[in-house]
């Protein structure tokens, strides 16, 4: 039975969104490990202090914006793009992968505060670069949490790729 442990950092100190974007998260993953011989489980938990290691398989961040990215202060790279509402960064020991409370538009505008379900997406899109090694060019054109914006419902092409990843999830920044 497909299986993952994901947790969810808190840089925002938002505890009233976080148990909501969990719940939504959980179904998103459970529907992305899940076959037809077989229902995924999906451990989940959110935390505001740095996870130890080993003690699970995905670490998401959730940070204000791109300017308290988590990602880019631990893990120098090309500036993330404005209209990212999330960003996974591979590196050669670790890769690290965040999403935002305030994402912006192409000019950098705040598009405001989302619900819980966006974020969700946000950061089950951010999961998939990091689960399936798949680059933007890859992983966009295939729709549902995987196409840019993500949206649902999760379709097979991201079951699939996101199911080849589980076996080989890089070490996470934590």
């Amino acid at each position: 039975m497909p299986e993952i442990t994901v947790t969810i950092v808190d840089h925002t100190n938002s505890p009233q969104l976080t148990p909501l974007i969990q719940k939504h998260l959980s179904d998103i993953f459970v529907d992305l490990l899940s076959t037809p011989s077989d229902v995924g489980v999906v451990n989940i938990r959110t935390t505001a202090i740095k996870p130890k290691a080993d003690d699970q398989d995905l670490v998401l961040h959730f940070v204000e914006n791109i300017a308290n990215s988590y990602v880019a202060a631990n893990m120098p790279g090309p500036p993330i793009k404005p209209i990212d509402g999330g960003v996974t960064r591979p590196g050669p020991n670790m890769t690290g992968s965040e999403f935002y409370k305030f994402p912006t538009d192409q000019n950098g505008n705040s598009m405001g505060q989302f619900k819980a379900v966006g974020y969700a997406k946000l950061a089950a899109h951010e999961a998939m670069h990091n689960v399936s090694g798949l680059n933007n060019d890859k992983l966009h054109p295939q729709g549902g949490v995987g196409g840019s914006p993500p949206h649902l419902p999760v379709n097979d092409a991201n079951r699939k790729a996101f199911q080849a990843g589980l076996g080989k999830i890089p070490k996470q920044l934590l």
